[in-house]
């Protein structure tokens, strides 16, 4: 049996790793709750910055991917207002973190740039993961056939609940109506999608099938939650070698 996955124990915490990105050598993650926990968000924050500068968004639902370089000093406790970061930079780890919404990793094949993008239904509607292709391999001088990405655990279609304000916003392959009058958000196909119109290798992309919402044991949902208790935090760190 083929594993996709697996969860292992990193600075105190719980960490879902997608072996996609491990066979290609990406250091990334997904910290997750440990036997059932909340998230101590400050916690995971705190032992990332104790090893390397970290970089912690304050996410404003747009679509702006901002460039980690060698100018760049805004590192954690201060935050920085982006939906997602990119560098080539050795010495920072790249966060942004999600509770329903889809963690995307991007990497370069050689591992020597790193991009994570924050995908919700806003940034879904407004393309950003294909503007984060772009504007990735435009500062770095990439060719998005050779870019390798990942799409983390996120809410399922069957468990995205929307009303017409959002889906009116969305293509109609992603939007179907559901039995109480309402529409059902597929952002896993959308986002993937958005990758393959930026020029992205299908066989280079990898989706994630857990459902943010189904799984409270190991993953914090908006939807499930109401007000929300915590959220997952997504990383990507350079290689070892």
């Amino acid at each position: 049996m083929v594993k996709y996955w697996q969860v292992v124990q990193r600075f105190g915490c719980q960490v879902l790793e997608l072996n996609f990105l491990n066979e290609f050598g990406i250091k990334h993650g997904l910290v997750i709750k440990t036997q059932g926990r909340d998230i101590d968000e400050a916690g995971v924050y705190r032992s990332l910055s104790g090893r390397h500068k970290t970089v912690v968004t304050s996410q404003v639902h747009g679509c702006d991917i901002l460039r980690v370089d060698t100018m760049f000093d805004k590192f954690y406790p201060e935050r920085v207002e982006a939906d997602g970061l990119m560098t080539d930079r050795s010495d920072v780890v790249l966060t942004i973190h999600t509770a329903d919404c889809l963690p995307v990793y991007l990497a370069s094949s050689d591992r020597r740039c790193r991009a994570l993008v924050h995908a919700g239904w806003k940034g879904t509607a407004d393309k950003f993961a294909a503007k984060a292709v772009d504007v990735f391999c435009s500062e770095y001088d990439l060719n998005p056939r050779e870019l390798v990405a990942a799409i983390g655990p996120g809410i399922e279609a069957d468990c995205y609940q929307v009303g017409s304000e959002v889906a009116e916003r969305l293509q109609p392959e992603y939007i179907r109506p559901d039995a109480n009058g309402r529409w059902l958000l597929d952002l896993r196909s959308a986002n993937r999608d958005q990758l393959l119109a930026a020029g992205m290798k299908p066989c280079n992309i990898y989706v994630s099938d857990f459902c943010t919402k189904c799984h409270p044991g190991m993953f914090h949902s908006y939807r499930r939650e109401g007000k929300l208790k915590g959220k997952m935090i997504a990383f990507m760190e350079a290689p070892d070698d």
